[in-house]
Parts: C-alpha cells; structure tokens; sequence
C-alpha cells in the first residue's frame, strides 16, 4: 500500500536576500547531500544514485513569505526544474536512439 510521505529539507540562512543567491545555496546544498548519499554504503550497495536532477524533479512546493525575493526565488527554482526535466527527458531520448541514427542526427 502506498504511503503519503512529506519530506522536508531544512531551514537554512543564505549569504544575502539575492533570489539569485538564495537558488544557488538550495542548489549547492542539493549537491551535497547527493554527494553524500552516492558516497554512502547504503548507495554503494544497492548501485543507486541520487543526482539534483532527481530533486529538481521531485520538488513540489516551496514555503517562504510573500516578499518580492521570496517569489522571485520560487520562480527560478521552478526554471531550474524545467530545465532539469527537459535535460532529461533530451538525455533519455539519446539513450534510446541507435548509433547510425546518433551519428547522422544534428542534436
């Protein structure tokens, strides 16, 4: 039976109140702690990997105030996971294709 889950990632300070700042401080911490879990026995053993791609996909939702910066921020986040979706969804599409069909193709 599925289970609803709630995952959170934490509260953290960022160096200013920058939305551009603020994304790449949720990007780095993203980087981390894939870095951490693909570093892990647990990763190790089970040949699984956790990439920010995979966050970008699984994010949902963001809380902030209603501050420009905060909306702002909410914003390029959403970009990035766009971004990280179509990478994805470019980079599968290459898996799928056969060689001769790579080769000759302008991508």
């Amino acid at each position: 039976m599925l289970k609803h889950q709630v995952w959170l990632l934490g509260v953290m300070a960022s160096v200013d109140h920058t939305s551009e700042t603020q994304v790449m401080g949720w990007q780095d911490q993203v980087r981390t702690i894939s870095q951490t879990f693909n570093n892990s026995p647990l990763a190790q053993q089970g040949s699984i990997t956790f990439e920010p791609l995979d966050f970008a996909h699984k994010l949902k939702g963001m809380n902030g105030d209603h501050a420009s910066d905060q909306k702002k921020t909410v914003q390029l986040m959403a970009e990035w996971k766009e971004k990280s979706i179509h990478t994805s969804l470019g980079f599968n599409h290459i898996l799928l294709m056969d060689f001769p069909t790579l080769k000759s193709s302008s991508i």
